[in-house]
């Protein structure tokens, strides 16, 4: 609770402490080094926040969130290659665990499309709009995997799905033209 909370005021210092005390108390703690990593992330801590990411793993092997925290640490590292194994296993284990969570498919989906793995994001987004077929994101990058791997029928309706849940959303402007120039290859 100490580490929560030091978290949330954005002493991330503290919560570092924190969460290895507990980690020492509770050696088996996978969430007290996953926290560790989360705020070693924020400090721009990489190779602590790596470290304490890939400790919790070890010690909860499927743990989806800690695989998307470390595609998320890979990306902004520009290790792309990295980012996509660990946003691939983020997606099997979520998908494992009876359909994940939407936000951490479409996730481990960005880091995918990043790195160019479009087959598996597309897998990956598709996932997220099975678990919740109202996040709107995750039609709108499926709509741009599907548009990248050659099938506009299925991108314009991703687009215009997209449109229908967010007619204003940040990502409405390129929905809208894309959808309108796929649009006359659908009659």
């Amino acid at each position: 609770e100490e580490g929560v909370a030091a978290a949330q005021s954005g002493n991330h210092q503290a919560a570092v402490t924190a969460f290895e005390n507990a980690a020492v108390a509770m050696p088996t703690c996978a969430d007290c080094f996953f926290n560790v990593g989360v705020s070693q992330q924020q400090m721009k801590n990489s190779e602590a926040a790596e470290a304490a990411f890939k400790k919790a793993i070890e010690l909860r092997p499927s743990y989806p969130e800690a695989y998307n925290a470390l595609a998320a640490l890979y990306t902004a590292d520009k290790k792309m290659d990295l980012a996509a194994a660990a946003s691939a296993k983020s997606a099997e284990l979520s998908v494992a665990s009876g359909g994940g969570n939407a936000d951490s498919l479409y996730s481990a989906g960005v880091g995918l499309w990043n790195a160019n793995k479009f087959a598996e994001a597309g897998s990956t987004f598709e996932a997220a709009v099975k678990a919740d077929p109202n996040h709107a994101d995750s039609h709108f990058m499926l709509g741009k995997v599907n548009l990248n791997l050659g099938k506009l029928k299925e991108a314009a309706g991703e687009f215009d799905a997209y449109l229908k849940l967010q007619p204003n959303g940040k990502n409405a402007a390129e929905a809208k033209t894309t959808f309108e120039a796929l649009k006359p290859l659908l009659k």
